[in-house]
């Protein structure tokens, strides 16, 4: 079972992809803390991380970076309210795998995951 970790410090976001998720059969580890978002993703090694851009504590792109010189191949969709075109750039060169603006379309969400994780739509989990 594909195991997913969700990053925002919006607790409603985390609560709202970890209920579409596990619904769809997936494993979900939430966190409203990107510092202790970034031990649990080094311990537990998530297939995906969706990852928001602007935490209080340490933003997304720190995140990126920290994560990428730990685990290289690991797959992170950055999620943000605060989209440009440098903030999306910076992103994909530090090796995000999609970067999806706020508010997004939970159906696009789980396009981009089944997409991430290679499932295709014969193959879901539920």
């Amino acid at each position: 079972m594909p195991k997913i970790m969700v990053v925002d410090d919006q607790k409603n976001v985390c609560d709202l992809l970890a209920y579409v998720f596990e619904n769809e059969g997936y494993e979900i580890i939430c966190e409203t803390s990107s510092v202790i978002a970034l031990e649990r993703v080094i311990k537990e090694k998530p297939d995906c991380v969706l990852l928001d851009l602007v935490m209080p504590d340490m933003d997304g792109i720190e995140f990126l970076i920290r994560v990428r010189k730990e685990i290289s191949d690991i797959k992170i969709i950055i999620m943000t309210a605060h989209g440009d075109y440098d903030n999306a750039t910076k992103c994909k060169e530090l090796g995000a795998y999609a970067y999806i603006p706020k508010p997004f379309d939970v159906d696009v969400v789980k396009a981009t995951i089944r997409k991430c994780l290679g499932i295709s739509e014969d193959k879901l989990i539920i």
